[in-house]
């Protein structure tokens, strides 16, 4: 489970408007965190949705989650990107297949959060 922010607080706005980010993640942050990375998986994103885009809902870029048994394809696809050095291009896209894992992870880590929030809207 995630902490909250002590530094998340009330923050006022021009013309005496108000802004509640209490509980809220600072998203930006990973942004500033990982900026390289986050392009690098960012560009790798866009070359699936050029290779399978034609199957997506238009601007969704969506094909990713109708994959049948997607958690374990992407976990197999992390395992055989592991085989091969991190820093080495893959063959088909030229992207470091470091990269390549790391897009896997997060469709990975995606699946399960869709899944266990799917689960606890059921036991409501």
């Amino acid at each position: 489970m995630r902490k909250k922010s002590k530094k998340s607080k009330k923050i006022p706005s021009k013309k005496d408007g108000s802004k509640f980010d209490d509980g809220k993640p600072p998203v930006t942050q990973l942004m500033r965190q990982f900026p390289k990375a986050l392009k690098y998986i960012s560009q790798i994103s866009e070359f699936g949705h050029n290779k399978y885009g034609s199957t997506e809902n238009e601007g969704e870029w969506d094909n990713w989650k109708h994959v049948t048994d997607r958690k374990y394809r992407y976990e197999q696809a992390i395992g055989r990107h592991h085989l091969f050095k991190s820093e080495e291009p893959d063959s088909e896209s030229g992207f470091m297949h470091v990269g390549h894992t790391g897009w896997n992870a997060l469709a990975v880590l995606e699946t399960i959060l869709e899944e266990q929030e799917e689960l606890s809207n059921k036991k409501k």
